[in-house]
């Protein structure tokens, strides 16, 4: 398998992605510079000491709607850099940026397994520019932030839903993945902020034909209520 972590900060779920997928490869992608210096070192040091395999490769790179360098706006946590800015002279930080179709043909991918994509409200911007992914007959699939904070959840459910995409979430308490059926969800976004009518959280958009796995014989909630 293939797998593509966009946004993927200082690598958690890029070093969770190379341990599930030892025989397949991890690309993980972060522009920021001080951020993916970080990545770096995680990757190495939990390679070096034999944790994960050798099966990641890591861009300090954006992906957007051009081919070239953007700006990447920062915030006082490095979790919520971004394309979008959210205030006026906010300070950013001058980035190497491509569309998605163009790295991948640059790279003789044609085939992608897994998405996983947390970009800060440009999530919908980076997944237009890798439509010819969802067209093929197998389609990857995506685990995506949704991000009340900016309002864009909708065109990423629209522009997902022409490609026949369907939309899951992980249910925690019950440890399995369950269908939603509309980005207005208050159950998608579980991660609230002291904020009213924000919050986040990930969604699975799947191909039709994707089930989700069963989940285990005792959930989590089962096992705290013998506890």
């Amino acid at each position: 398998m293939i797998a593509l972590n966009i946004g993927a900060h200082i690598g958690v779920y890029t070093l969770a992605l190379a341990q599930l997928l030892p025989e397949g490869h991890v690309y993980a992608f972060e522009p920021v510079l001080k951020t993916y210096q970080h990545l770096q070192l995680n990757v190495a040091w939990n390679q070096l000491r034999g944790l994960v395999p050798e099966n990641i490769t890591t861009y300090r790179l954006a992906f957007g709607d051009v081919d070239g360098e953007t700006r990447i706006f920062l915030e006082s946590s490095t979790l919520q850099s971004s394309l979008l800015a959210q205030q006026p002279l906010q300070p950013y930080e001058r980035v190497p940026v491509a569309r998605l179709d163009t790295w991948l043909k640059q790279h003789f991918i044609d085939k992608v397994d897994l998405i996983v994509i947390d970009v800060e409200g440009a999530e919908d911007i980076v997944l237009r520019y890798a439509t010819a992914l969802f067209q093929q007959p197998r389609q990857p699939l995506i685990v995506c932030e949704f991000n009340r904070k900016f309002g864009r959840q909708v065109v990423i459910w629209e522009l997902l839903s022409q490609f026949g995409y369907r939309f899951w979430r992980y249910h925690s308490l019950r440890n399995c993945i369950e269908p939603v059926s509309s980005p207005y969800e208050s159950a998608i976004y579980i991660h609230q902020t002291h904020l009213v009518h924000r919050g986040y959280g990930n969604v699975i958009a799947a191909p039709i034909t994707w089930t989700p796995p069963s989940p285990p014989v005792a959930s989590l909630a089962e096992s705290h209520s013998k506890r």
